[in-house]
């Protein structure tokens, strides 16, 4: 068996035993956007 199938079969596995009731207040958050960064920093020599 693949490696990347055998790792899906045990998170399918391990995922499956986890009957829990979903908490009515979970939320996930997605942040993106731009970057106000600028590239290509130096570092100073100290």
């Amino acid at each position: 068996m693949h490696m990347g199938a055998y790792i899906w079969l045990c998170l399918g596995w391990t995922v499956s035993l986890a009957q829990a009731d979903p908490d009515p207040n979970f939320r996930i958050y997605i942040y993106f956007g731009q970057s106000n960064m600028e590239g290509n920093a130096s570092v100073p020599s100290s």
